[in-house]
């Protein structure tokens, strides 16, 4: 009877976590050189993926994670320099567990493919 309450207890627990989301757009994901031709590939978006690990502080988004998230999306399409018009959905899920806090994150990346030829532009 006694393992019973405990297992509900931390069934409850696990329940019981919340999600915290942020959406935000950005133009494009690297640099791109002033006298360069971009050139989609395709019509449709990519999408890339990258997770923290459980931590007792709050996930924050770093280059690293970013950069994880970029090239999920990149490795998806073969020829593709870099995304644009792309959308970032931050997603840090909180579990309480009695009295300890977990942090988890997920960073999801969307945009449309491009490739970049450096230079063919003629300057005016």
């Amino acid at each position: 009877m006694k393992r019973n309450i405990i297992f509900i207890m931390l069934f409850s627990f696990l329940l019981a976590a919340c999600t915290q989301r942020t959406y935000i757009r950005k133009n494009q994901s690297h640099f791109d050189y002033p006298n360069s031709n971009v050139t989609p590939i395709g019509s449709s978006k990519v999408l890339g993926t990258s997770k923290t690990g459980l931590s007792m502080k709050p996930p924050t988004i770093t280059s690293t994670i970013e950069a994880q998230a970029y090239q999920d999306a990149l490795n998806k399409v073969s020829g593709a320099d870099m995304l644009i018009n792309i959308d970032y959905n931050w997603k840090v899920t909180v579990i309480p567990v009695y009295v300890l806090t977990l942090y988890t994150g997920k960073l999801t990346v969307e945009g449309y493919p491009v490739t970049m030829e450096v230079g063919e532009q003629e300057l005016n």
